[in-house]
């Protein structure tokens, strides 16, 4: 990946001890040079010395250690640089001990269809879509939830949606997806949409409709996951000290569209206007990657 600085470094298992106390990459490599594993650590030097001090749970992890003939230590400046490497990495080498980030697949849309609410891709495409997100079934979940609520309005701070299944016109189906639209867009009436729902649901439950009133629930967890996976729409600057200056990462929509070096927060409008639109292509392993560690450091972002 663009931008992820790192010095490599080789060492055994009789000269662990010299590994540094920083953030990085490690790959496992065998007597043939062929990498077998390739993690990441916010501190190398005690991670790496972890796989060789006792027997490990897993017999799989015990054999892979056996075999270890050289460490390859790539230190880098942060540790956000350090996961986003390893995703890189364990794509190029398809390492045979790693499982997860060797697929670019298995990401889905909601995209507005047609003759329906929603429909649910693989591929962005043409349509008006929203995502990427992991987890189809929950996905899947949601479309079902919204269409059996619809049709859906909103009009003067309160919006109107059904519990009773019914057939909805072309004009109605119009005025939900606009709603829908403005909604994963903006993300902003997901707390006034979250309240209603749950006071619906509170009502149901009080007049003893409860298959009605967990419908909501299940709703509302599915509701949960669609509003999290979007939560990181928007533009922010993560400001990583390294050394006596700043690696500022400017990330929009949970992409990285910019690095640059600052010396204060001060510089930090400066460093954002700076930067024009530029079309990027999502990728969720990328995406998550980047929405855990916004999460973890939130006196690094900047807005």
């Amino acid at each position: 990946m663009e931008n992820i600085i790192f010095q490599k470094k080789f060492y055994t298992k009789e000269t662990l001890r010299h590994i540094p106390k920083a953030p990085g990459v490690y790959q496992m490599v065998d007597k043939d040079g062929l990498i077998m594993y390739v993690g990441k650590s916010k501190e190398l030097y005690s991670r790496v010395r972890s796989y060789f001090k006792k027997s490990h749970e897993f017999e799989k992890l015990n054999r892979m250690v056996m075999f270890v003939e050289t460490i390859e230590i790539l230190v880098t400046e942060t540790h956000l640089d350090a996961m986003l490497l390893e995703i890189q990495l364990i794509r190029e080498k398809r390492p045979l001990y790693n499982k997860q980030f060797k697929k670019r697949d298995g990401y889905v849309y909601l995209c507005l269809a047609n003759n329906s609410v929603f429909s649910i891709t693989n591929d962005k495409g043409s349509l008006v879509s929203y995502g990427p997100f992991r987890n189809k079934e929950k996905v899947e979940d949601f479309k079902n939830f919204i269409e059996k609520i619809s049709p859906i309005t909103s009009f003067d701070n309160r919006i109107s949606f059904n519990i009773i299944p019914k057939r909805i016109s072309n004009s109605e189906l119009v005025e939900t997806q606009l709603f829908l639209g403005e909604l994963l867009k903006t993300q902003k009436q997901f707390p006034l949409f979250k309240r209603m729902l749950e006071r619906r649901m509170i009502e149901l439950s009080e007049s003893m409709e409860y298959e009605k009133a967990k419908f909501i629930k299940d709703g509302l967890e599915s509701f949960a996951y669609i509003k999290n996976a979007l939560s990181g729409n928007g533009e922010v600057v993560y400001l990583c000290p390294v050394g006596q200056r700043y690696k500022a990462y400017l990330i929009r929509n949970l992409n990285i569209i910019e690095v640059e070096y600052l010396n204060g927060e001060e510089e930090v409008e400066t460093f954002k206007s700076s930067v024009g639109y530029q079309e990027v292509i999502d990728d969720v392993d990328f995406q998550l990657v980047i929405y855990h560690e916004l999460k973890k450091n939130p006196e690094y972002v900047k807005k």
